[in-house]
């Protein structure tokens, strides 16, 4: 049934523009926190990747919570721009500051808080 209805939101989206304000699919869902060396292949939707090794993490990767299909790829180190910080959560989710804007594609905006995509209004 998701997978239904994630396909028709991206027929929508296509059919009257990426820039929509809000994605109601993805704003609801909790998203799977996995720790890894490097991002796999095959990468599953509703899923974000903290890639690192020890305590140190170097980035962060998930599928753009849009429905695009497009592979986000978000920084996490100091000395580079952009750049983000990541807070670890008990319950093992985590959340990124600040939030991801894509200028480019299909322009998302968004923030990921405590495993979960709160939509900027454009």
């Amino acid at each position: 049934m998701f997978e239904f209805l994630f396909r028709l939101w991206q027929r929508l989206k296509n059919l009257f523009g990426a820039n929509l304000a809000f994605a109601p699919l993805s704003e609801s869902l909790h998203y799977k926190t996995l720790r890894i060396e490097e991002l796999p292949d095959k990468m599953e939707a509703n899923t974000i990747y903290v890639l690192g090794e020890g305590n140190y993490n170097w980035s962060v990767g998930m599928i753009c919570p849009c429905g695009c299909g497009n592979i986000l790829h978000m920084s996490l180190h100091k000395e580079g721009r952009p750049h983000w910080k990541i807070m670890w959560h008990n319950d093992g989710t985590v959340s990124l500051s600040p939030s991801v804007n894509r200028l480019v594609g299909c322009k998302s905006h968004f923030f990921f808080e405590r495993g979960r995509v709160r939509w900027c209004k454009q």
